[in-house]
């Protein structure tokens, strides 16, 4: 595996940073991701509604670069969020088979970041899911991981 894939896993861990890729500027009680208004979920709130404010917090961070990986884009589709994230080294020189090992470390490296925070699992309980597209830093698609919840 490329060393940039390895240092990206590490990123999206939150390795070296406070709160990792999805980290947003907010108070200690904000999770991953989230603007400070969805931190606390009353029971009115659904999951679509938080979904939206997951996706706008990533939408806030589109362009930021945290150790090479960039947020390039989010949006929520009903309980649905979706996010395109770019790599910093090229997918296409990659081997399917190196491109086949990627999926499952990022998955474990996304889950062991975002769920370090406890309002993730407060996020996939109400049934929302999270899906990162992640591209080469060549634009061509690398893998693509689906979270539902915290347990892996």
């Amino acid at each position: 595996m490329f060393v940039p894939l390895a240092l990206a896993a590490l990123t999206l861990a939150g390795c070296g940073q406070q709160g990792g890729l999805f980290a947003a500027d907010r108070g200690p009680a904000t999770p991953a991701g989230m603007a400070p208004s969805a931190a606390v979920a009353s029971p009115a709130d659904t999951s679509v509604q938080v979904a939206q404010e997951f996706a706008r917090g990533l939408n806030a961070r589109v362009g930021s670069d945290t150790g090479g990986v960039r947020i390039l884009s989010a949006e929520a589709n009903g309980p649905a969020v979706t996010a395109d994230i770019a790599v910093p080294t090229p997918a296409g020189e990659m081997l399917e088979e190196e491109r086949s090992e990627i999926g499952p470390i990022f998955a474990d490296a996304l889950r062991s970041g975002l769920c370090a925070e406890e309002t993730a699992r407060a996020f996939f309980a109400l049934g929302n899911s999270l899906t990162i597209r992640f591209q080469g830093s060549d634009a061509v698609p690398l893998t693509t991981v689906t979270l539902t919840s915290c347990d892996g």
